[in-house]
């Protein structure tokens, strides 16, 4: 991990996320891929621990109904979906279950907190915070952030005869909550 330094953080540094990046791409020329669909990057969805409502927080924790799905997402994401603090990340420290519910201690607290059985959140590996910086692409398919692609920066960079820069999302498992009405 390393802190923004450089060119870039004389020229974006107002503009970013505070913070470690985990991994930068810089100034690097991709071409002619023509195989794996095409695509430069990508973060498929590798499924996840819990998709459903906040049942619960404080400074330290936030918990969900039901049982994590899995636990592989010691030092994942937690993103919260809608309601207050929508948009919010924070990264798994430990996860447990109490009481039948999976509770995912956090990083640090949320800003503006979700609010009980109105916010939802999704549990998930994480895969974000990468620089990519002056990159040149020709003849290639898409930088995505397909799957999940969390608080990534891509500045500066050309492409010709290229699928483009794409970002979205999805869920990909069963949920132990199974209404879903976002």
């Amino acid at each position: 991990m390393f802190p923004l330094s450089g060119r870039f953080a004389e020229v974006y540094a107002d503009r970013l996320p505070s913070g470690v990046y985990l991994g930068c791409i810089f100034a690097s020329q991709y071409e002619m891929v023509w195989g794996n669909d095409r695509e430069i990057t990508t973060y498929d969805n590798a499924g996840g621990c819990y998709l459903g409502p906040v049942s619960g927080h404080n400074n330290v924790s936030v918990s969900g109904i039901g049982i994590a799905l899995s636990n592989e997402c010691l030092g994942g994401a937690i993103v919260i979906l809608n309601g207050s603090g929508t948009g919010q990340i924070r990264r798994v420290t430990r996860s447990s279950t109490i009481e039948g519910n999976a509770v995912f201690f956090m990083d640090k607290p949320f800003v503006a907190p979700p609010t009980s059985m109105i916010s939802w959140m999704m549990v998930m590996p994480f895969r974000g915070r990468t620089l990519m910086l002056g990159n040149t692409y020709k003849d290639v398919g898409a930088v995505q952030f397909y799957g999940i692609g969390l608080d990534h920066v891509v500045a500066e960079c050309e492409g010709e005869r290229m699928g483009g820069f794409l970002s979205w999302g999805q869920w990909r498992s069963v949920t132990t909550y199974m209404r879903v009405d976002l």
